[in-house]
């Protein structure tokens, strides 16, 4: 009898522990987070929840600006890239945000210019052209996930890329020149 009553205290002690571990993993399971993600499928809620977030958390633009990309692409819609630019504007007006970091990021899904040109000497284009084509290649990728993508507008997709195209036949175009002046340049000594 002795043994059976120690095996129920011990069963009882354990099962309290048990108890009050749970309680305590739980009660932090469903604390808020102070920076919650955008979720869902509707943009207009998921713009709420950026903006209150990003208040919070001004660090955490680039991951919940892709979260809101990706609810974007539910319901591709011209108005999405409005939607997203004047949160951006109020979260610039309440400086929450840097106004710089948030045009350029703005611009390099939604807009036709391309803001991944670098400030660089035309004798330095040889030897970073591929990095620079990168780059460009890179930001036109992100400019067909937010103009066709998130707004279904291709029309300005086209724009963007015919203006991709111009832009690395120009640099090309710099790139031979400056050979050929450096050979014009030779020849004359």
């Amino acid at each position: 009898m002795n043994n059976k009553l120690i095996a129920l205290l011990t069963l009882i002690t354990l099962m309290s522990f048990g108890c009050a571990t749970n309680t305590q993993v739980s009660g932090v399971a469903y604390k808020p987070s102070k920076c919650p993600m955008p979720s869902g499928f509707k943009l207009e809620k998921a713009i709420e929840t950026a903006e209150t977030s990003l208040t919070g958390c001004p660090d955490q633009l680039d991951r919940i600006f892709q979260k809101l990309l990706d609810i974007a692409k539910h319901k591709p819609a011209k108005e999405n890239s409005i939607s997203i630019q004047l949160m951006l504007k109020n979260l610039i007006k309440k400086n929450a945000i840097s106004e710089r970091y948030a045009k350029e990021l703005y611009k390099k899904y939604f807009s036709i210019s391309f803001i991944s040109i670098p400030d660089i000497k035309s004798y330095q284009l040889k030897d970073e052209m591929n990095s620079i084509h990168r780059s460009l290649k890179d930001e036109l990728d992100q400019k067909k996930i937010g103009m066709v993508d998130c707004c279904a507008d291709r029309e300005n997709f086209k724009k963007a890329e015919s203006e991709y195209i111009r832009i690395v036949n120009f640099l090309s175009d710099l790139v031979l020149n400056e050979e050929y002046l450096k050979g014009k340049k030779e020849n004359w000594n």
